[in-house]
């Protein structure tokens, strides 16, 4: 369980997560053999606004 608003005035340290939070899910996906879907745009978006 992370606490997000511990991190939410570090924009930089946001942005981090996101990334880690997005290349974990795609991991666990690709090590059980199950589809992921994640919209690029909305990272991208996510990303930006940090």
């Amino acid at each position: 369980v992370i606490n997000m608003d511990a991190f939410a005035n570090d924009k930089k340290l946001m942005g981090l997560i996101a990334m880690y939070l997005f290349h974990k899910l795609f991991f666990e996906a690709k090590e059980h053999n199950k589809p992921f879907f994640y919209s690029l745009m909305k990272l991208k978006t996510t990303l930006c606004i940090l």
